[in-house]
């Protein structure tokens, strides 16, 4: 078939068609208003027949020339390789090499574990001095503690009857010159200072100072009677002149002992 045919096949359909439909419109448009002119009748389709060129015709495929599959090669034979001779002198040399090295290592490990065993041996005498040292200084430190409680025991023991022996003279001499203690005059005493500021103010008074006189004839402990000092600014002026005061010890039963509240009471008195 060709294709002007072709072309003419298919606008015939649609010309027809084109057609039936302006008459359809034609009916419709005069049924409607039926005082309009007709319509002219549409010209004739005219269809012109156009020829294409011819379709090439299909060249054939070149058939090609059927390969020849290569021939295959003969087998060659190749060469089977040959070992290399076995060099049994360096094999022996090798083996006793090995084994040399071997004997050399289990030497070091021995050598190791005896080193080890030696240190451990010096760590464990060390650590037993060490504890025995630690506890001949431990029996040391105990046996010293209790001589030197023993030893405080002992002087404990002997100040308290050193003590008691004090006490006893000094009670049995407040008990045989507590009569005397007011007659017991100094062999040395010298008049206190008279305060400058009691100058001043033209004071007069008294004051009575406590003391104890020594084993030695030395005044110890002086301190002013409480309510016995006229005014205070004669205290310290009195308690320093008894201070220097020097008594004949007290002899009792051959032993020089000290006698307590030894009273002496300073008079203030302005010169005309």
């Amino acid at each position: 078939m060709t294709t002007a045919t072709f072309a003419a096949e298919r606008l015939l359909p649609a010309g027809v068609a084109l057609a039936v439909h302006g008459v359809v419109i034609t009916a419709l448009i005069l049924g409607l208003k039926p005082t309009l002119p007709p319509l002219p009748m549409p010209s004739p389709m005219q269809t012109t027949l156009v020829q294409l060129p011819p379709e090439p015709a299909p060249t054939e495929a070149p058939v090609r020339e059927p390969v020849a599959a290569p021939r295959p090669q003969p087998d060659i034979a190749r060469p089977v390789p040959v070992p290399p001779p076995v060099d049994e002198a360096l094999l022996a040399r090798r083996r006793t090499e090995a084994k040399r090295l071997d004997t050399e290592k289990q030497q070091r490990l021995a050598e190791r574990r005896l080193a080890e065993e030696k240190r451990s041996r010096e760590a464990q005498r060390l650590k037993a001095r060490q504890l025995a040292r630690q506890h001949e200084a431990d029996v040391q430190a105990r046996t010293e503690a209790e001589r030197q409680a023993t030893d405080q025991a002992r002087l404990a023991e002997a100040r308290a009857a050193r003590e008691a022996a004090e006490r006893a003279r000094a009670h049995m001499a407040d008990t045989e010159g507590a009569s005397s203690t007011i007659n017991y005059e100094p062999l040395v005493k010298k008049a206190p200072v008279y305060p400058e500021r009691a100058l001043g103010k033209r004071l007069e008074g008294d004051c009575t100072v406590e003391y104890t006189v020594t084993a030695k004839g030395t005044v110890s402990q002086p301190h002013i009677v409480s309510g016995a000092c006229d005014d205070e600014v004669f205290a310290r002026p009195s308690m320093a002149a008894a201070s220097r005061f020097k008594y004949q010890p007290r002899i009792v039963n051959g032993h020089a002992v000290k006698v307590t509240n030894v009273r002496n009471t300073f008079h203030f008195r302005l010169q005309n």
